[in-house]
């Protein structure tokens, strides 16, 4: 079962194509090189870890992806970052093309959160696809090991996989091991234990500690925030914070509405809830989707100068001008939808939440449970997220949390994490990735 909406590969072994990744190790690893590790948990986890991918590439390092996300996605994600990356002026090696810089690497080794929809959480599923991973651990970390091994990196990057570290220590190359995220999955799994009597059992136990003791091999965390969730073990090695990781706008809220069809003074809200199609979220069972999104109370009122975009695979036409479907094709860069809205709704996760504190565009969130990072990053965001319930987001009632939000404009979480440019958190986590480099040469 997928871990999110995405589509895995369907290279699932990693040892496919291993000599033709070291060949290309070999011929670029002067230049430096760098093995980063991606959760297979959803979108946000792989759109921060290519855009600390992209601030890499302008520094001639080359970058092998490992993750369970297929190449053709990947590689669809870094040429709208090339893109946005040209819009504000930053150069690449000439001598290199940036898609020859990086390679995808197929390999799962995690699960992140096994869900059903964009806000449900199914925890017994987890465990049991990380049970199953687990029961595998020493062929996985054999294979990952020899890989390494051989590959000689001079930096590892781990997005919160938790075996990479073991891997790394099991090819002696720990001291070159980096964890860059806001939280540790051992956490959000011991989450599920505290909270679901039933789950907390002593093989579950042992599988969340065997995971906690695994991201403890770990000599380095790159702590990103907003939502940054305290480890289940102590972190004993070095910590570094960095400021919130997101991709830059490409083209400016005035090209994006006008490439849209949208007015200037018109208002917009949003509606993105990841990876996940949203359309099982509204309504009830049987009705169609634009008819019930042309009831809601923001758009059905006479007069009313709110447009809605709604980010889907639905492809249905809607019959009120007000309501717009955009489907989240290879072409779709979220960052300048959200640059362009007034007000996004979606879940409270990472990516969003980083990327409308960067475009200025305040939040609307329906809660999700059973996840430990939406606790902090309610915290960290006060006055920017405003929380819709669920019972809100089916009955059509949003009025009361988008003029809600639309008056705070994230003026509190703003001030403490920004504005910045658009760039200027991930060059400045970009710099300190290379002072690590260079000293590993």
């Amino acid at each position: 079962m997928i871990s999110d909406g995405y589509r895995e590969s369907s290279v699932v072994s990693p040892e496919n194509g291993e000599q033709d990744l070291l060949d290309w190790g070999a011929l670029h690893k002067a230049r430096g090189l760098v093995a980063y590790y991606v959760s297979g948990h959803g979108w946000g986890h792989l759109t921060r870890s290519l855009a600390l991918a992209c601030e890499l590439l302008t520094h001639q390092f080359c970058v092998l992806l490992c993750t369970p996300v297929s190449p053709d996605a990947v590689h669809a994600q870094l040429l709208l970052l090339l893109g946005a990356y040209r819009t504000h002026a930053i150069e690449f090696p000439q001598s290199l093309r940036p898609e020859e810089q990086l390679r995808v690497r197929a390999v799962k080794l995690d699960v992140g959160c096994i869900q059903s929809d964009a806000l449900t959480i199914d925890a017994a599923a987890t465990l049991t696809a990380y049970r199953e991973i687990n029961e595998r651990r020493q062929t996985l970390i054999r294979v990952e090991s020899a890989m390494l091994r051989r590959l000689q990196p001079q930096l590892i990057l781990a997005d919160a996989v938790a075996l990479a570290a073991a891997a790394a220590k099991a090819a002696a190359l720990s001291d070159r091991f980096v964890f860059v995220t806001n939280f540790l999955f051992s956490a959000i799994y011991d989450q599920f234990l505290s909270e679901i009597p039933s789950l907390n059992t002593p093989q579950n136990r042992a599988l969340v500690e065997r995971m906690a003791m695994d991201e403890s091999e770990a000599p380095v965390w790159v702590q990103l925030s907003p939502g940054l969730v305290p480890p289940l073990r102590s972190f004993g090695g070095r910590c570094f914070s960095a400021g919130p990781v997101s991709r830059p706008w490409k083209s400016t809220r005035a090209e994006t509405r006008r490439r849209l069809g949208i007015s200037l003074s018109a208002r917009v809200l949003l509606v993105c809830f990841g990876s996940f199609d949203c359309k099982t979220l509204f309504g009830e069972q049987g009705c169609p989707l634009h008819s019930f999104l042309e009831q809601v109370d923001l758009i059905r009122e006479p007069g009313s100068p709110w447009r809605m975009m709604l980010l889907t695979e639905y492809d249905a036409v809607s019959s009120s001008p007000r309501v717009r479907f955009v489907h989240p094709s290879a072409a779709t860069y979220v960052p300048d939808l959200i640059q362009a809205a007034d007000v996004v709704l979606g879940k409270l996760g990472y990516g969003i939440s980083a990327e409308c504190l960067a475009a200025g565009t305040p939040l609307v969130y329906v809660r999700r449970p059973l996840f430990l990072e939406e606790e902090a990053l309610r915290r960290d965001l006060q006055g920017l997220c405003v929380e819709l319930t669920i019972e809100e987001l089916r009955s059509g009632c949003w009025r009361r949390a988008v003029h809600q939000a639309l008056e705070s404009k994230g003026s509190t979480a703003r001030a403490r994490f920004g504005p910045e440019h658009p760039l200027a958190s991930i060059r400045r986590l970009g710099a300190l990735v290379q002072q690590w480099m260079r000293g590993s040469q």
